[in-house]
């Protein structure tokens, strides 16, 4: 699973979500927004899942949404980002 610092992404997203919070729901609640989405785009469109806040904690390889981000990840034009400074308060950091 890659989440990407902000300054990778390589345009600026048709669509932009923006999830945090605590829980798992509302991460699951983002990734379905997003698979939603690019199933009802017309044509492959960017779209930027945005996590920030104690939800980035669900971004660790372990935390049970790993095949859902991937999921989400491998569809054209997704992409997820992270807050480094939330990475950073739940003990995570960026993938290189």
């Amino acid at each position: 699973m890659n989440a990407v610092h902000a300054s990778a992404l390589q345009s600026v997203p048709q669509l932009l979500l923006h999830v945090l919070g605590p829980d798992e729901a509302s991460v699951t609640a983002g990734l379905q927004v997003v698979r939603n989405a690019h199933h009802g785009f017309a044509t492959v469109s960017t779209i930027a899942l945005v996590i920030q806040g104690r939800a980035v904690q669900f971004l660790a390889a372990n935390s049970g949404l790993g095949d859902e981000i991937n999921t989400a990840l491998a569809l054209p034009g997704v992409s997820v980002v992270a807050c480094e400074n939330s990475l950073r308060s739940v003990g995570l950091s960026l993938k290189a």
